[in-house]
This record gives structure tokens, C-alpha cells and sequence, in this order.
């Protein structure tokens, strides 16, 4: 999907311009913007957009109204709740509803990047704070499906060590300690590029 269409619907002028520059730098150019809830439920209505990032309060209807309303008419429009809540009733709602990612708005802008990666490729993407602390039905916390093995090289990834590094504290060879830097980075759902996995590492070492 070369330019997939993208609604982003925030009552905040600043907020929902500095996503749409944002998705800009990153080449999605096909953005409808929305300023309310009843506008956003409009617009999907009538462009059918791939995905729809929505802010939980808007005036008018919520995001998860929004996503609500869309699921009863059962447009394929995938949706991305934007929130300052981590409130455990909300996100199971948003499970309930079938809701493709929810972020928080504290994340950052590299988050909904993988996010929104992951949700066009059909996949669910829940924040990574959420997915530690909450328990969510289909959403298992990513660390959680990592092997002790896994977690241990994550921790020395976090602390700098390299692949060769780890194989020698290990006593294994370089190719195995690659093998399970490709399964993690697999399992969490990470983008492939060189930095990610230390990126994710040093960001959530305190849970590992």
C-alpha cells in the first residue's frame, strides 16, 4: 500500500497539525484531518480511509463512539486511539471494540510510527507502557512472550554489549546470538532497522 488514505481527527489544532506534519516527513500523504468526533464518523462515512487515529475526548463523540459507530456498519476501517488515560475499563473497552492501537499521548512520535506500520500491515499494536501493565485479551504483554534466554540478552543489549559480546558470556557462537536478536525483534513487533532493538531495550529495561 504505496499512500494508504489516513483520517486524524484531534479537537486540538496544534496537536492534530503536528501528527499530520509528521505523517508527512514520514511519505503518507493521502491525510484527512478532522477537528470533532461527528466530523471524524462523517469522514469515514464518505473517504472509507485504511485508518482512522482518533483522540479518546473530542466534542460531539469519543474515539471509542466513533470506532463504535464504524463497527456497526461494518466499514473496514482500521482505528488508532490516541489517549492521556491508562485507565484499565477504557482499554478494555477499546479490546472490546476491536480497536487496532491504542497509544498514549505521552508516547513518542516513533511509537505511532511502528504503530501505525504494524496496524496497516494488519496487525495490533498496543502501547508498550499498556501492554506491561494491563492485562488485554488479545493483546498479551510483548515482554511476556519473550523466553528467559530472550530477556537475559535483552538486558545486555540494553547495557551495550554486542552479539559478540553475548556470545562470549554465553559460550555460543555469533549466529546464535543473532538468531535470537531476529526472534525478539520478531516477537515484539519491532521495525527492522539497525537501532530498534537497542532503542526498545533501553526504553523498557526496567521491565526485563
Amino acid at each position: 500500500m504505496t499512500d494508504p488514505k489516513i483520517l486524524i481527527a484531534d479537537d486540538h489544532p496544534l496537536f492534530l497539525r503536528g501528527i499530520a506534519d509528521f505523517l508527512h516527513q514520514l511519505q503518507y500523504h493521502n491525510l484527512i484531518l478532522a477537528p470533532d468526533g461527528l466530523s471524524a464518523l462523517q469522514q469515514i462515512i464518505d473517504h472509507k480511509p485504511e485508518v482512522a487515529i482518533l483522540d479518546i475526548e473530542m466534542p460531539y463523540l469519543t474515539g471509542l463512539e466513533v470506532a463504535q459507530k464504524i463497527g456497526e456498519k461494518r466499514l473496514p476501517t482500521r482505528f488508532i486511539i490516541l489517549s492521556y488515560q491508562e485507565d484499565q475499563m477504557i482499554i478494555r473497552m477499546a479490546d472490546k471494540l476491536h480497536v487496532s492501537g491504542y497509544l498514549l499521548k505521552e508516547d513518542s512520535m516513533a511509537e505511532l510510527q511502528d504503530c501505525l506500520k504494524n496496524v496497516l500491515e494488519g496487525k495490533t499494536y498496543f502501547s508498550s507502557k499498556i501492554a506491561q501493565n494491563h492485562t488485554i485479551k488479545g493483546h498479551p504483554s510483548p515482554i511476556q512472550e519473550l523466553t528467559p534466554t530472550e530477556k537475559k540478552i535483552l538486558k545486555m543489549i540494553a547495557n551495550d554489549l554486542t552479539s559478540r559480546a553475548i556470545a562470549e558470556n554465553y559460550g555460543v557462537s555469533v549466529r546464535t546470538v543473532e538468531k535470537h536478536r531476529s526472534n525478539i525483534i520478531e516477537k515484539l513487533a519491532l521495525p527492522t532497522s539497525p537501532t530498534s532493538l537497542i532503542t526498545w531495550a533501553k526504553k523498557n529495561s526496567q521491565y526485563l
